[in-house]
């Protein structure tokens, strides 16, 4: 059965520039293509379990309130001219499975929302799917703890007040956390992290 992709974006010629690309492409099939926000969220309603590309340039608040109203019905994908490992990571965890750059080739993009639909999360950030859940149980639970807030874009200092320790003790903690999970950095594991939940 095709991926029914419904796509919002705020510029009409960009939207039709991705009905033709994906006309031709074998699995996706167009479902809508809308140009509000709220258009989007009845379009992915009439089709449950559908993919629904939306612009980042409605807004903060405007996507955040499509991926909350989308949740249950539709994998959501936030795309814009450019997002910062920050954003990405708030559009994750409001519920987005994926944060796409316009400046994407063809392929990537439509690599992209086939990831999507098949289950992973997708970040240009970091341009490969998100797969491998956290080894949780390899974690002490002091680690898990600075694992969590990390995840929640809290920085070495403010961790080590949360948890009444030195900001240096934060630092060897991360080591370890990165050496047992084999996660890059702080944004690999707040991605990893968000998969996980």
């Amino acid at each position: 059965m095709a991926i029914q992709l419904v796509i919002s974006d705020v510029q009409p010629a960009t939207a039709l520039g991705l009905r033709t690309l994906f006309a031709g492409t074998a699995g996706i099939q167009i479902a809508a293509v809308t140009s509000l926000p709220g258009d989007c969220v009845r379009a992915a309603n009439a089709r449950p379990g559908s993919v629904a590309l939306v612009d980042k340039a409605f807004g903060a608040q405007a996507i955040g309130v499509v991926i909350g109203e989308l949740r249950d019905i539709a994998d959501c994908i936030v795309w814009g001219v450019s997002a910062s490992e920050g954003e990405t990571v708030r559009f994750l965890r409001l519920g987005a499975k994926g944060v796409l750059s316009k400046t994407a080739n063809l392929d990537v993009v439509v690599h992209c929302v086939r990831a999507v639909a098949d289950g992973l999360t997708w970040t240009e950030v970091r341009p490969r799917p998100v797969k491998a859940r956290l080894p949780r149980h390899a974690l002490t639970g002091r680690e898990r703890e600075i694992m969590d807030l990390v995840g929640r874009g809290m920085k070495n200092r403010e961790v080590a007040g949360e948890l009444g320790i030195q900001p240096g003790t934060v630092k060897v903690h991360l080591k370890h956390i990165f050496e047992k999970t084999g996660v890059a950095d702080r944004y690999e594991l707040a991605l990893a992290g968000l998969i996980g939940e």
